[in-house]
C-alpha cells in the first residue's frame, strides 16, 4: 500500500507494509453424522461436507486419512473407505486455509 505525503509543498512517496493477522480457522459442516459402528468387510461411504471460511474457500485444502485397527494409515481418495477387518478405525480430516490456519475433525468407529 502506498500513501502520498506532502510536506512543505514537496512530494514524497512513502510505502507502508500492513500485515493482517487471521486467526480464524476454516470449518467443515458434514451432511450427516459419521457412524459409530459398521460391518467388517464392507465399504463406508463418507458424508459430504461444505467448507466455510472468512477467506477464499477455493484456497482451502482438505485432506482425509484413515487409521486402521492394525495401526496402518491410508490417505482417503474420494469418499469411500474399505473396512477390511474388525476393530477400531479413526477417520481424520485436516483442513488448512490460505493463512495456514489448521483445524482437525476426528471420528472413531468400530467394525464388527
Amino acid at each position: 500500500m502506498t500513501f502520498e505525503l506532502y510536506y512543505n509543498e514537496n512530494e514524497t512517496s512513502v510505502t507502508y507494509v500492513i500485515n493482517v493477522f487471521d486467526p480464524s480457522k476454516a470449518e467443515l459442516t458434514f451432511s450427516k453424522d459419521m457412524p459409530t459402528e459398521v460391518e467388517a468387510n464392507s465399504t463406508l461411504e463418507l458424508p459430504e461436507y461444505t467448507i466455510s471460511d472468512n477467506g477464499d474457500i477455493s484456497k482451502v485444502v482438505v485432506s482425509c486419512c484413515v487409521y486402521y485397527p492394525d495401526g496402518s494409515l491410508k490417505v482417503v481418495k474420494g469418499n469411500k473407505v474399505q473396512i477390511t477387518e474388525k476393530g477400531t478405525y479413526v477417520i481424520t480430516y485436516v483442513v488448512i486455509d490460505e493463512n495456514n490456519n489448521v483445524s482437525f475433525y476426528e471420528f472413531e468407529f468400530v467394525a464388527k
